[in-house]
């Protein structure tokens, strides 16, 4: 499974920090801090992949420092919270422009909620750390901006007690749907899921998936913070033990150990659990064993009699000379009943060796039945197949549809706009050239000539274009990327329901198919009634390796 971490996060000027500062740092940017005159430079610093700015429609682009500065300028108060950021991992199994996309989505949907000014920040992963660790320093505002770029009231569902955990579950929410949406169109079938591992277990145990119960039942890795990460690098990089308080970093071993114990465990007990299905399997077999009765035990007597040879059905018993043998028995039984011995004659048993027959292929006493399909397998059945692609239906969209056309549109006339460019002072030199006298009379201003002032505003039209085509075309893929996301989150609360049923469905399926303890519900190891995972996304433990801060506070 991909890596899938969101950690949301403030920038206080209780805890000495400010807007300046943090943007500075995690753009790689030289800003100098208005309020307090102090001079942020970290234009040396590498690792930074990418920056974009998002503001609110209408709003007039700004630099970063300007946009910081603002945001300084908004808030009086000593301790004021000047800014948020949302620490979001970004998916290694996406290239450099997917991963970029994916990040812009998000704040584009930050912007679209909360009205904020938005910064991204995309960070490579540290050489000395994880390279699988791509992620995304989101920043915005604690302020909402209008359409003129000014900042207004407080962003306060954010801040309540009640309201404030139900957004940060709804932007975990919102990072798995774009993450997932991007992973699915770059065709990879890797996902990434927010809830617990006690609930992804639960969830997997409802539907009788063991085995990726067993996988999940691990306890959860803790974050250990830069200052470890920064004194476990510093021992590595000098060869010697770490110093330091590295407590978290114990715990962390002492967990992996104690996955590592419950793994061998879980192993040892699966072959426990072989070995008594194999000896129930061995009584079960040896109690539906038929006793010898019979003519079955006559059999077995003739065979003793004959050497240890195997007889069939059709060598005649007197062929071993039993009936001589029994004849004998009752001549002698006067002698016997007088207690006068009496000599047994000698019988020997010739050893017929049985003409090999062939063995007549015997009907089946039971003829196999086609099983027939449930409602519950059709159902099911039913409700697979018609499930379409989430991409083709995002595709279908008339919004995505409407604005992708629009998007198509700009590009052509961009492009027709480029060669314009090039073409119309061409024709307006053959044009000059074929009438000399009238584009003298036309420079001169004695007479305007039609076909060059005709030129003359086509080729500024050309030009305004060009000039503007980067910005348009900025905004037009922000609503071509707005209008899938938008259109994605209306087909994954369409399909909520849908995949419920399912997952009732499958579990009645297997409940039908599977042996007798798992047909009536119980898992072994597991408890009777379990509850149902929920809908919605819970909050569970972040697991994000360290990122980077403010400087001396610990490498990422």
């Amino acid at each position: 499974m991909a890596l899938a971490s969101v950690s949301c996060k403030t920038v206080s000027r209780g805890a000495g920090r400010s807007a300046t500062a943090a943007a500075a740092y995690r753009t790689g940017e030289r800003i100098t801090d208005m309020r307090t005159g102090e001079v942020h430079d970290y234009r040396r610093r590498s690792g930074v992949d990418h920056v974009s700015m998002h503001l609110p429609m209408g709003a007039p682009t700004m630099t970063t420092g300007q946009l910081w500065n603002k945001v300084e300028a908004s808030e009086t108060r000593k301790n004021s919270t000047v800014a948020r950021e949302l620490v979001v991992a970004l998916p290694h199994e996406l290239n450099l422009e997917q991963r970029r996309e994916l990040a812009e989505r998000i704040a584009d949907q930050l912007v679209e909620r909360y009205h904020v000014a938005v910064q991204v920040a995309v960070h490579l992963p540290d050489s000395e750390g994880d390279q699988r660790n791509h992620h995304a320093h989101i920043m915005f505002s604690t302020r909402q901006m209008d359409a003129n770029g000014n900042f207004g009231g407080k962003t306060r569902q954010l801040d309540d007690l009640k309201t404030g955990p139900q957004e940060v579950l709804w932007m975990r929410g919102m990072v798995e749907i774009e993450a997932n949406f991007g992973l699915e169109r770059a065709g990879s079938a890797e996902r990434i899921d927010m809830r617990s591992l006690a609930d992804q277990r639960a969830a997997a145990l409802d539907v009788g998936d063991v085995d990726r119960a067993a996988e999940l039942d691990r306890p959860a890795t803790l974050h250990e913070g830069p200052r470890v990460t920064q004194i476990k690098r510093e021992a590595a990089r000098y060869g010697r033990m770490p110093l330091g308080a590295l407590d978290r970093a114990a715990a962390n071993d002492h967990r992996h150990q104690l996955g590592r114990d419950r793994a061998e465990l879980r192993q040892v007990s699966a072959q426990i659990l072989d070995f008594e299905k194999a000896r129930v399997l061995r009584d079960v077999r040896a109690k539906e064993e038929v006793p010898l009765t019979g003519s079955a035990k006559l059999r077995a007597r003739i065979a003793q009699l004959g050497g240890g040879v195997e007889t069939s059905r059709e060598v005649p018993v007197d062929a071993f000379g039993i009936r001589e043998w029994m004849a004998a028995r009752t001549d002698d039984r006067p002698q016997r009943l007088s207690g006068k011995p009496s000599v047994a004659p000698v019988v020997t048993s010739p050893k017929i060796e049985p003409a090999p027959q062939p063995k007549p292929e015997l009907a089946p006493l039971v003829q196999p039945v086609e099983r027939q399909p449930n409602a519950a397998e059709v159902e099911l059945k039913a409700l697979k197949a018609g499930l379409v692609p989430v991409a083709r239906l995002v595709a279908a969209n008339p919004k995505v549809i409407e604005t992708k056309a629009e998007l198509a549109r700009l590009e052509a006339e961009v492009a027709k706009a480029k060669d314009w460019v090039f073409e119309i002072p061409e024709k307006v030199a053959e044009w000059r050239a074929e009438h000399p006298w009238l584009a003298g009379l036309h420079d001169k201003g004695l007479k305007k000539s039609p076909e060059l002032r005709y030129f003359e505003k086509s080729l500024a039209k050309v030009q305004f274009t060009l000039s503007n085509a980067g910005s348009w075309l900025d905004d037009l893929k922000r609503k071509v990327s707005s209008a899938e996301s938008r259109a994605l989150d209306n087909i994954y609360m369409e399909r909520r329901l849908i995949a419920s049923r399912i997952e009732v469905l499958e579990v009645a399926v297997r409940r039908e198919m599977a042996p007798d303890d798992v047909a009536g519900g119980t898992l072994q190891g597991a408890p009777e009634k379990r509850r149902r995972a929920p809908l919605r996304l819970s909050e569970g433990p972040v697991r994000h390796s360290s990122e980077r801060d403010e400087p001396g506070m610990g490498m990422d």
